[in-house]
């Protein structure tokens, strides 16, 4: 049988063990969410990818309005 000193220290060392669990909780969702803030979205990737096809295109079509300017 407990005494009431060894009961209330088993439920103050269970509570300090909640408290744990629930910082440890805590951590472990900041570090899974924490690469997706850091990571470009798809929007991102896709404007990265068409900036330099695009870039040839403009330059063309600023070509082909400087010829038909000049003849």
């Amino acid at each position: 049988m407990l005494s009431c000193g060894e009961g209330g220290r088993e439920e103050e060392e269970e509570e300090e063990e909640e408290e744990e669990l629930h910082r440890l909780k805590e951590k472990l969702e900041v570090a899974l969410n924490e690469p997706r803030r850091n990571q470009p979205s798809l929007e991102d990737l896709a404007q990265e990818r068409e900036g330099p096809r695009a870039m040839p295109d403009a330059e063309e079509s600023s070509i082909k309005n400087l010829k038909r300017k000049n003849f």
